[in-house]
């Protein structure tokens, strides 16, 4: 009997099965992240759901050119906690955690694209200072313009992209505005 080509058999048997269980063990990590992934997206469904999430936006929808320049501490505060919540649901939706149209129209991509209309001034002059601030808020709004841009035909889809400043403001089509002022327009980040 030949042991050397037993003993080549019992070496490719065992480095298959050595190659099996990296593999599955690759696949269970795997299969570990998404579901943390999905936890934490949820997590966050819940968060841009609660009443406190929801009266930050009617604030800011209801902010002055200027603004910045004359806010309360405590009402800044609201404002960053809100754009750091944008910020991870601009994150999950580049890195592609999070499907863009299920956050776009199911997490609120309507109400990113108003608070870059009242906002992205102020986002763009803070970024000059800190440098990458809140750049994931500007690239969810504009994965929202570009595929309200594509599909605000659709039946009710025209409604949630006007926006007025208060009660009082004149009703104004977002999609309509940045496509006469693209240098207003947030845009894609690397």
């Amino acid at each position: 009997m030949d042991w050397t080509l037993t003993w080549l058999t019992v070496q490719a048997i065992a480095s298959c099965l050595l190659l099996g269980g990296v593999l599955f063990a690759f696949f269970r990590v795997r299969q570990a992240q998404k579901s943390t992934d999905a936890q934490l997206a949820i997590e966050l469904f819940h968060e841009v759901r609660k009443e406190e999430f929801k009266e930050t936006l009617r604030y800011i929808y209801n902010l002055k050119p200027g603004w910045h320049k004359k806010i309360k501490r405590y009402d800044l505060y609201r404002i960053k906690s809100l754009l750091d919540k944008l910020e991870l649901l601009g994150i999950l939706v580049k890195k592609g955690i999070v499907d863009k149209v299920l956050a776009i129209e199911g997490y609120g991509g309507g109400a990113v694209l108003k608070c870059w209309y009242q906002m992205g001034e102020y986002i763009i002059e803070r970024r000059k200072l800190q440098g990458i601030y809140c750049k994931y808020v500007e690239d969810f709004a504009a994965r929202t313009y570009y595929y309200q841009r594509r599909h605000s035909s659709e039946d009710g889809k025209k409604d949630w992209i006007k926006f007025r400043r208060g009660v009082r403001g004149r009703w104004k089509n977002l999609i309509d505005y940045y496509d006469k002022n693209p240098q207003l327009c947030p845009r894609f980040q690397k």
